[in-house]
């Protein structure tokens, strides 16, 4: 089994739910199909480096899984038949490539307190 990436857009028009429903059907496709699913990463809405069917916004999904190469024209299918999914890319992927990413879960982000803020602003 190898480890593959995939990267794809979404219709920036499209609800958070239908985005969820997405990446179920495509966990499914993988697990049916004896792979498994490493880790969903949600890049958020960006400005694409070029209009996509008179889109100039998307929602980034990058999804890390381990299969069997047989896997790759299911997933591709359920893409091309899929209106929601803009663009999409299948590649190999390493295991480094993951570990980048699964560093930034256990990494704790600070945010600022209502106080911390005031205190800022009250400086300047």
């Amino acid at each position: 089994m190898g480890l593959y990436e995939i990267m794809f857009i979404v219709h920036p028009e499209i609800e958070t739910g239908e985005h969820e429903g997405i990446i179920n059907e495509l966990s499914d496709i993988i697990v049916s199909n004896q792979g498994a699913v490493e880790k969903v990463v949600d890049w958020h809405k960006r400005r694409l480096a070029y209009e996509i069917d008179k889109n100039r916004e998307g929602h980034y999904y990058l999804i890390y899984f381990n299969g069997q190469g047989s896997i790759i024209p299911e997933i591709e299918h359920y893409f091309r038949v899929t209106d929601s999914v803009i663009r999409f890319i299948i590649v190999g992927a390493s295991q480094s490539d993951l570990d980048k990413f699964v560093g930034e879960d256990k990494a704790e982000k600070t945010v600022p307190t209502e106080t911390e803020e005031d205190d800022e602003v009250k400086a300047e």
